[in-house]
């Protein structure tokens, strides 16, 4: 009697949830980038047009507002390497992969993180 089990059929009919949750770590991920270059706009210097505002200093980094940037970096490398963490165990199928976006931002926050490191 032959048997009817095959060993390259898939019955799975999306992604697992594991791999679903690397989608939303990138867009935590995204969220938490996008936050970080908010605060490190209000963090900088002045400029020009708003020295004429008489400020005490329109020349220094809000050197707070730079530390919470750096906080959100870090926060945003450590979604990305969850993420991706989550991606390396759970690649099971020829059609799962890593995410590209996680990938992108980690290298970006580490970037960022060194940059706070040698600047600040």
């Amino acid at each position: 009697m032959k048997s009817h089990r095959h060993a390259n059929v898939e019955r799975r009919k999306g992604p697992n949830k594991a791999n679903r949750n690397t989608g939303y770590a990138a867009l935590i991920s995204w969220t938490l980038a996008f936050i970080s270059l908010i605060i490190i706009y209000a963090a900088k210097p002045a400029y020009y047009w708003d020295r004429k505002q008489k400020m005490a200093n329109p020349h220094s980094w809000d050197l707070g507002l730079a530390q919470w940037s750096f906080y959100t970096m870090v926060l945003c490398l450590l979604v990305c390497l969850a993420g991706i963490y989550i991606s390396k165990n759970r690649t099971q199928r020829k059609a799962d992969s890593y995410s590209a976006n996680l990938i992108i931002l980690a290298i970006i926050s580490v970037i960022s993180i060194i940059g706070y490191w040698c600047n600040f």
